[in-house]
């Protein structure tokens, strides 16, 4: 039977060091709220039956965002905003009775691999610890607290940088910030925690060193690199954070056979699949929600929105927007042209500088244009419309109305010229 435990997502706090005033944890980081990551990873493992968010500043702003994604969350509102313990106290109501284990972490922690998660567990439950967290070595300390552990590997003490002795300077061990705790001990212990006179709050990492006292277990998992485990504390390490998600993005794909011709200058988000033998071509722009055929040329300078599909062998150009549409095989839209909201059939022609207009200033409506039509350059198509199979549009014209199959039609607005034989 599997040991079930409970996650714990600390998300209260102002993040003052940011310097916005929308919370930090729903920044978008490639097209999502940045703890949408941590959520989605956690919700995917057996062993984690809840997943419960403590909020604090702008809390229902946060929910409302969070809630467009995952219908399942729990929440709960920190009040006042007096540190780390605190938030998970305030988390215990939320708790269920039979759980026996709680895992804690930051919402501004990204995970770039969830596997980290699974090996503290194992190692929590295989040494029957009360506390168990994650240290990682850094080349890079600075004014971030260390770990100290024993010289058998046990834990001694979380030390802030000021507080180290001359000897423990050293040390390039930090805390990660993920910790599983067992449920009983944890919520015993958080009652003692102590205000931090400086600070003027209460801090998590004040309940290993009461359990520590009490002769309880910890465990301490290490690691070799801080580099799987991101803490986002300022704008500049949002920025990081895309680029981590858009390269372990840009890997799996060009492992499936796609070719990226400059990885720094294209910009694919995490919910995109792409078939093998497609070349994506330098300053493309691909959003979430996108899935894109085998053997298509995509760019440069395109940019493929949400909620469109490509089919095989299709290609579009540079200076080219696709959203909310369907294009199917061999399509060609080759320069500067827009379709939104339309469905394509094959072997379509879409000239240069061709729009469909789906937006009339209240309402988004859907055209639809039949297999091997040829919309002509500067074409612009007033959705709703329908294009037939095999018609033409002339140059320049402005298509109001249904086109017959086999038909071209030119003109402002377009009118029949004549029918295809």
């Amino acid at each position: 039977m599997v040991r079930k435990l409970e996650a714990v997502i600390l998300a209260a706090g102002r993040s003052r060091r940011f310097r916005m005033n929308t919370p930090k944890i729903i920044q978008e980081v490639c097209g999502r709220p940045l703890v949408y990551y941590l959520i989605k990873q956690l919700k995917k493992k057996k062993y984690i039956s809840k997943v419960i968010l403590v909020l604090g500043y702008k809390a229902e702003a946060i929910r409302k965002d969070l809630e467009k994604y995952f219908g399942d969350l729990q929440f709960v509102c920190q009040k006042p905003l007096n540190g780390s313990a605190r938030a998970v106290l305030a988390a215990k109501d939320k708790v269920a009775i039979n759980s026996s284990d709680i895992l804690v972490l930051y919402g501004d922690t990204l995970l770039l691999d969830d596997k980290i998660v699974d090996r503290l567990y194992r190692y929590h439950i295989k040494e029957n610890n009360y506390a168990t967290f994650i240290s990682c070595y850094t080349d890079t300390p600075h004014d971030l607290g260390r770990v100290i552990l024993s010289e058998r590997g046990q834990f001694v003490a979380i030390k802030e940088n000021k507080d180290l002795t001359r000897r423990e300077k050293h040390i390039s061990d930090i805390n990660a910030g993920i910790y599983i705790f067992n449920k009983r001990g944890l919520f015993k212990t958080l009652p003692q925690v102590r205000k931090n006179t400086r600070k003027n709050e209460y801090f998590l990492t004040d309940v290993l060193g009461i359990m520590k006292k009490e002769g309880l277990k910890i465990g301490v998992l290490q690691l070799k690199s801080c580099r799987d485990i991101f803490l986002i504390n300022r704008q500049k390490e949002i920025i990081e954070a895309e680029k981590l998600l858009c390269n372990k993005v840009q890997r799996r794909l060009i492992e499936k056979g796609v070719r990226i011709i400059d990885p720094h200058s294209t910009f694919i988000y995490p919910e995109v699949n792409i078939g093998h033998d497609t070349i994506i071509y330098p300053f493309t722009f691909i959003e979430n929600n996108v899935k894109i055929g085998k053997y298509c040329r995509i760019g440069p300078f395109a940019h493929i929105r949400a909620f469109t599909q490509i089919k095989d062998k299709t290609e579009v150009g540079n200076f080219s927007e696709i959203v909310r549409s369907s294009l199917g095989r061999e399509v060609k839209m080759k320069h500067f042209s827009y379709i939104g909201d339309t469905y394509v059939e094959d072997k379509v022609n879409v000239g240069a500088g061709s729009v469909v207009a789906n937006y009339d200033g209240k309402h988004k409506h859907k055209s639809y244009i039949g297999k091997s039509a040829f919309i002509g350059s500067n074409s612009t198509l007033v959705a709703p419309v329908k294009v037939g199979k095999s018609s033409v549009t002339g140059a320049g014209s402005v298509v109001r109305k249904r086109v017959p199959p086999y038909t071209v039609v030119v003109g402002v607005p377009a009118k029949i010229l004549r029918r295809k034989k």
